[in-house]
């Protein structure tokens, strides 16, 4: 119900960008139709332009919305593991996994704080520059930046999947090697405790029982996690999703009255919100992956 309430209320608010920028095409395209009647290519020339420029500040500025929640779910994300970490480590420590909490733990979320740094400082970054360049890019007939543009969206991409293959490797790493020294730790430690004369075996039950009931807290604990970040995350993705609705919508309403080229700019910006979401969508799935993986190591 939340979410269905969230679609619902991001359209209505949206409402006025799709208002706006029917009226500002529409005014172009009678612009355009006069200039063409009584042959002022000038003046139509010039109508475009007034009502680009107008097109412009309304697209940047629903834009800067996706990157501030963007930046927004990221630093969630960043501050959620904040708080985590010294509690997930703990649990791991008492539930019968040292190595999990003395090497997995720090390693990944250290890993995951680098990712998720270079995402906001310049994935981000490039994001916003780079549809900063395709809308002035159609101020001409002619594309002047189109082929860059597609380099740096190109380069997102294979950048996003490269940490995706990345942390994927390092994942599988220490799912492998992790738990055997576990077991190792958890051997030496009872072999340890069963030489003490007498209470040996009764302190061994003692930690069977200690491990047991920290591996449920454990688990209980990493699934609320999981359950806090999904609700979290929900809503500014579920809010990115519908501006890329919008922007989509509005270039096929467009397409039979507007120029070729605000549609085109309209319908690129819905190509960038959704490298945004993208991106945000890879935060969001790698600290689930890591907590998840948490779960078994």
């Amino acid at each position: 119900n939340m979410l269905l309430k969230t679609v619902v209320v991001e359209l209505y608010k949206n409402g006025y960008i799709i208002r706006n920028i029917l009226i500002v095409s529409i005014i172009m395209a009678v612009l355009k139709s006069l200039s063409a009647s009584f042959k002022m290519k000038a003046v139509g020339e010039l109508g475009f332009y007034a009502g680009y420029m107008t097109l412009v500040v309304l697209l940047l500025s629903s834009f800067k919305l996706s990157i501030s929640m963007a930046d927004t779910l990221i630093s969630s994300i960043h501050d959620i593991m904040q708080v985590c970490v010294p509690l997930m480590t703990s649990l791991a420590a008492v539930s019968g996994k040292p190595m999990t909490a003395l090497a997995f733990n720090p390693t990944i979320m250290f890993i995951i704080y680098i990712l998720m740094g270079f995402i906001k400082t310049t994935i981000i970054v490039c994001i916003y520059l780079s549809a900063t360049m395709q809308i002035v890019n159609y101020l001409s007939e002619q594309e002047f930046l189109s082929k860059f543009n597609e380099l740096i969206k190109s380069g997102i991409g294979f950048t996003l999947k490269g940490l995706a293959v990345f942390i994927t490797v390092i994942l599988s790493l220490q799912r492998l090697s992790v738990p055997m020294f576990n077991n190792l730790a958890v051997k030496t430690g009872k072999s340890a405790v069963k030489a003490i004369p007498l209470v040996g075996d009764v302190m061994i039950g003692a930690m069977d029982s200690v491990m047991y009931v920290s591996s449920s807290i454990k688990s209980g604990v990493l699934i609320s996690i999981l359950i806090a970040v999904v609700l979290i995350c929900a809503l500014p993705l579920v809010k990115m999703a519908v501006f890329i609705f919008t922007y989509k919508f509005i270039a096929a309403i467009i397409q039979p009255i507007s120029d070729e080229r605000i549609v085109e700019c309209i319908d690129s910006v819905g190509d960038y919100t959704s490298i945004v979401l993208s991106a945000s969508s890879f935060v969001v799935f790698m600290f689930i992956l890591v907590t998840a993986m948490f779960l078994t190591v």
